[in-house]
Formats: structure tokens, sequence, C-alpha cells
């Protein structure tokens, strides 16, 4: 192998190595996490593998919790283009779809999620709901500590123009 060669490799091997670490602040404090990928979804009906033609807009309303959660609002930023998607999917059966949801996201003393549970569905395909709460389900917040917390955030989905 060439000095360029194992350059390269050695580049390669620190990409993979940055992919799987970041920086956050947690409680004022500069530390490394660890990102754990999480699993795709299962394919909903009507996921042929290609994009929607439609795209459909998802506005994450303010969440309200019943302890602190210091990421929540950080966190269900990043499900946001997850929860786009799930509503693009679903537009392809139902173009004309648009309403909101009421995701109640029960998360663990240690930060896990544990339940998930859709409240005040109006005018969205059960689809949809279904693949946003398998989302909400796979995330990770802060440890909000004692008996844990539930995240109640708002979804409002509308067709994108």
């Amino acid at each position: 192998m060439t000095e360029k060669e194992k350059r390269a490799a050695e580049l390669a091997a620190q990409a993979e190595a940055m992919q799987q670490e970041a920086l956050a602040v947690v409680n004022g404090q500069l530390t490394t996490v660890r990102i754990v990928p999480q699993p795709q979804p299962c394919a909903t009906a009507g996921d042929a593998g290609a994009p929607s033609s439609k795209k459909g807009e998802v506005q994450v309303g303010g969440s309200k919790a019943t302890n602190p959660v210091a990421d929540a609002d950080r966190v269900l930023a990043g499900l946001r283009p997850h929860f786009r998607n799930c509503y693009s999917k679903g537009l392809e059966n139902n173009p004309s779809a648009s309403g909101a949801v009421k995701l109640e996201i029960r998360v663990g003393p240690n930060g896990e999620v544990s339940n998930v549970e859709s409240k005040d569905v109006v005018g969205l395909p059960s689809d949809v709901v279904t693949c946003m709460k398998g989302y909400a389900k796979r995330a990770m917040f802060t440890a909000p500590g004692g008996s844990g917390s539930t995240v109640t955030v708002p979804l409002t989905c509308v067709v994108a123009k």
C-alpha cells in the first residue's frame, strides 16, 4: 500500500468516526455524544421507493413537558424532516390531505422514548400518523430524571405551494 493509499484509508476511518460522534452542549457543558443510527421505518402503503410528486410541509408547534426536558425543542426540530417525509408519502395516496395531530411522547428517566400516543387527529390519514409516531418512538432525549416526562407537540400538515 502506497503512502497516498494509507493516508486515504486513514482519512476515511477518521471521517467514519466523525459521523458516529458529535459535539453537544449538555447542562451548559460541551461534551461529545455518540450518534446511534436509527432504523428506517417499514414501508407504508403506496411507498414504491420513489419520492412523492406532492410535497407537504409540517409545522412543529411549541412543545410542553410535564417535567423539563433540556433538549426537547432540538430533538423535535431534528424530527421535522422525517415528519415531513411521512406526510409527503401520505399525499401520494391522498393528494389533498391536510390536518393536525398532537403527539404525546413519553420520555423515560434515561431519555429513551417509551411510548407515543396521537391525540386530536384532524384530517390526516392513519398511515401518516403511524409513520410520525414511529419516528418519535425512536428519538432520544436528554435524561429528564425522576419519573421521566411527557412531551406534547402539536404538528400541522399542509400541502406545499
